[in-house]
């Protein structure tokens, strides 16, 4: 539970003020994993300390996120998040204070005021609570104004943007893929309820596919338990996609070649 600071108001004849910062956790249930894939940290750097964030983590079940919350006299909030715990405790202990009381749409004014708080911190932790009580101000703000904020923001300036999707956990690199077809092939030779199985490579996603072929789908349904989910994840470091779907008709020009 995080402490709340109520300071004094010092901002006098403003139609609205802030008159309560809050911080909040959200919690819930997700899908649970491991990845051995991670970003490339600055302490990379020193091969000493490499060591420090490498390696596969595992992706707990159990999910945990932390907001922010300005609230207002006139019942209207700014929320943004989630944020670090340690942003949180820079919130609540340092620019509570300083806000509580004051004008939420003098964005840039209450910007200068919290950068001017710390002399020694205009980097790091300290920046990155700024930045997270910045995007609740404008989300207040495009609230009050019953705009979008990029329309308060000048824009807009372009009707289309391009997508970045980062596959940190769900790309695997050829050799390994290779090896572990190679490790795992013969597991399924003589397999029950097995007509075949075939292992790909896609050069282009950087992902592995497995197609099976079964005598029934009640074999292919009880073949893919929670178990084997797990140990997918655990060669690959990726959660497995599973689709079913029937045979309509299967052509093996193998078949009777020596």
């Amino acid at each position: 539970m995080w402490e709340r600071y109520h300071a004094r108001p010092t901002t006098a004849g403003c139609a609205l003020k802030i008159t309560e910062l809050r911080l909040f956790r959200v919690e819930g249930d997700g899908p649970a994993g491991a990845l051995e894939d991670r970003a490339v940290e600055a302490l990379d750097l020193y091969p000493s300390h490499g060591s420090v964030s490498a390696g596969a983590h595992s992706v707990p079940s159990g999910l945990r996120a932390t907001y922010v919350e300005i609230a207002t006299d006139e019942a209207v909030s700014g929320y943004y998040g989630p944020i670090d715990p340690r942003q949180a405790f820079l919130i609540a202990h340092d620019l509570s204070p300083l806000l509580l009381g004051a004008d939420p749409l003098a964005t840039a004014q209450l910007h200068d005021q919290m950068l001017r708080l710390n002399r020694h911190g205009r980097a790091g932790l300290f920046v990155n609570a700024i930045s997270a009580v910045d995007n609740a101000l404008w989300d207040l703000r495009g609230k009050v104004a019953n705009e979008p904020v990029y329309r308060l923001l000048g824009g807009p300036t372009r009707d289309r943007i391009p997508a970045y999707a980062s596959m940190l956990g769900h790309s695997v690199e050829p050799e390994r893929a290779a090896a572990v077809a190679e490790q795992e092939a013969p597991k399924f030779e003589g397999m029950d309820g097995l007509q075949s199985k075939v292992f790909m490579w896609n050069e282009e996603t950087g992902t592995v596919t497995s197609t099976y072929v079964w005598d029934s789908e009640q074999a292919a349904r009880a073949f893919f338990t929670p178990e084997l989910k797990a140990k997918v994840i655990e060669l690959y470091g990726a959660e497995p996609n599973v689709q079913f779907a029937e045979v309509s008709a299967l052509v093996d020009n193998r078949v009777g070649v020596a």
